[in-house]
């Protein structure tokens, strides 16, 4: 069986999201709603000797948001020390950066992957509670040999 990351599942999901997640005019004096959470699906990359080595691990961060929901700050509560060798953890945290977080609150941002896995796994707490968790595929697998044309 062949499973592909292409642009269309992205779209799909960023299609479906916003049909679920209620619209926002950025221009508008509307307030946001007291209690939302916007995220946008994070591409996190490995870097050449991540798709080489044998590696499992988890970076946690803590998130700041302000009144309008948007990321402040971004501060690194633990990390291996071998992760940044192998995960575009920068990418990450840019990522993180475009998230909407009302109200104003401090969470935690946990990212876990790692070889033989396939997918990262993206845990957001805020003041204590479980808010979201997100899998997404780690990177795109190739056709198995009985599966191709």
């Amino acid at each position: 069986m062949c499973y592909q990351l292409n642009g269309v599942l992205w779209w799909t999901i960023l299609v479906l999201l916003g049909l679920l997640l209620p619209s926002h005019d950025g221009d508008a004096a509307d307030p946001h709603p007291s209690d939302s959470l916007i995220v946008e699906a994070c591409t996190v990359d490995l870097t050449e000797f991540g798709r080489r080595a044998s590696w499992r691990g988890t970076a946690i961060y803590q998130v700041t948001s302000d009144s309008t929901g948007a990321v402040q700050h971004i501060r690194e509560l633990r990390i291996p020390e071998f992760m940044p060798k192998i995960v575009k953890l920068d990418d990450f945290r840019c990522c993180v950066r475009r998230w909407r977080i009302h109200p104003a609150q401090l969470c935690t941002v946990a990212l876990a992957g790692g070889s033989g896995i396939g997918a990262w796994s993206i845990g957001l707490s805020c003041e204590g509670k479980p808010s979201l968790k997100l899998i997404l595929p780690q990177f795109s697998v190739g056709c198995e040999e009985d599966d191709a044309p």
